[in-house]
């Protein structure tokens, strides 16, 4: 069923998904590409206007989380999504990659070295040590000789927007339809009542619902179905500051800074920074981000602190052992038949989560009998309406964020 609107203002989808994050939109396109027919409601007049835009741009390739993950068998469960989600992420958006001949260096002590290259090893990482050109341009910046091992990782800064735009684009090309700025008002008998801007439907009715919602998730089941589902939240903190060299880094240990570069601003991240929360706020803790320049400092003591811009992002889970650290395994469920829940773990596990997600419904509802599975070649820029959420680098001027 291709998702249409009658006169009457009920529209009639397949699935609706409810969230317009990296989740919602991967999985939009997904399922539109199996023919089935989809709509995506987000309440936000932009799309992924939240922590699918207010993290790192980290597009992940195993490195990270196979090394700094303390449980082996987890890490290496999270490299290979990651793996995986780079792969399909490239071979999508090629152009979200924002500079090509920039690497990534990972940062490795003398006590964890021979642990972190096996880890790698196990989890099919590509890795080779730095070479003396790129060692010493490093050495000019950081104190690398301060550590025992710097390899070159596949992992890349990616501008999320251009990913985002596409996604959405191309799913709209496949028949996919997007209500910006539009509230599920109540939610009953496979039809989500709408609150929507002046000549939008009144109503969509689906054979399931997913909700890809990420930390509004909980809100979302339990003021429109009466579930609390076991969600636990974590903020972690971030310090965008002008950019600081060429290449990305990252130590492997935890109070090690990270550092993202995109265009003329780098971003800043610390190893383990997971605060447990009790509320979903991005409102940033002054002593958390204090801990990030410190880090930041002790891996480049001549950084310059006079324009930088700190600010929170946050981690959903939900995880039943209760760990003191966010679980960043993919999560989907079903607590009322035909209500989904999925949450991705990792932006760049999006892409496998989603298969998960559609795998499970085309079992559950079949596959469409009169359209095939389409992977056209998408151009390489497409338009978007709704508008994707800026960055909050890319709202910054040269007095400070707006």
């Amino acid at each position: 069923m291709r998702a249409g609107v009658n006169v009457r203002g009920l529209m009639k989808a397949d699935i609706g998904i409810i969230g317009a994050g990296v989740m919602g939109l991967w999985l939009a396109l997904k399922l539109a590409q199996r023919g089935y027919g989809v709509a995506v409601i987000e309440k936000e007049p932009w799309i992924a206007d939240g922590p699918s835009t207010r993290n790192e741009g980290w597009l992940h390739c195993g490195a990270y989380h196979a090394a700094a993950i303390v449980d082996r068998s987890l890490a290496m469960q999270v490299a290979y999504r990651t793996r995986e989600g780079f792969k399909q992420t490239l071979a999508f958006a090629p152009e979200s990659v924002e500079e090509a001949e920039s690497r990534t260096f990972a940062l490795v002590g003398e006590e964890k070295l021979e642990e972190v290259t096996s880890r790698w090893e196990e989890a099919g990482v590509v890795y080779r040590p730095a070479l003396p050109l790129e060692f010493n341009a490093l050495d000019s910046q950081i104190n690398v000789r301060s550590f025992k091992g710097v390899f070159a990782v596949q992992d890349l800064g990616i501008d999320t927007r251009v990913l985002y735009t596409k996604l959405v684009a191309a799913a709209q090309l496949l028949g996919v339809t997007f209500l910006g700025g539009t509230r599920v008002a109540a939610l009953a008998n496979h039809v989500a009542v709408l609150k929507s801007p002046a000549g939008g439907p009144d109503a969509i009715a689906a054979q399931a619902f997913v909700f890809a919602t990420g930390y509004r998730a909980m809100e979302a089941f339990e003021s429109l179905l009466h579930i609390r589902l076991p969600m636990r939240f974590f903020r972690s903190h971030l310090l965008d500051v002008p950019r600081l060299g060429k290449h990305g880094l990252f130590g492997v240990e935890p109070g090690q800074a990270t550092i993202m570069n995109h265009g003329n601003w780098s971003i800043v991240g610390l190893n383990k920074d997971q605060e447990q929360v009790t509320d979903a706020s991005f409102d940033p803790v002054d002593t958390n981000i204090e801990a990030v320049k410190a880090a930041l400092s002790r891996l480049m003591p001549r950084v310059d602190f006079t324009r930088c811009y700190g600010r929170a992002c946050l981690k959903v889970d939900i995880d039943p052992c209760a760990t003191g650290f966010a679980n960043l395994n993919v999560a989907f469920g079903e607590p009322v038949a035909g209500y989904f829940w999925v949450l991705p773990g990792k932006m760049t596990e999006a892409p496998f989560a989603a298969d998960v997600v559609v795998e499970a419904l085309s079992e559950r509802m079949g596959s469409p009998r009169t359209q095939t599975i389409r992977r056209p070649k998408w151009p390489r820029l497409l338009g978007t309406d709704p508008p994707v959420a800026p960055r909050p680098i890319d709202t910054y001027d040269t007095v400070g964020p707006k």
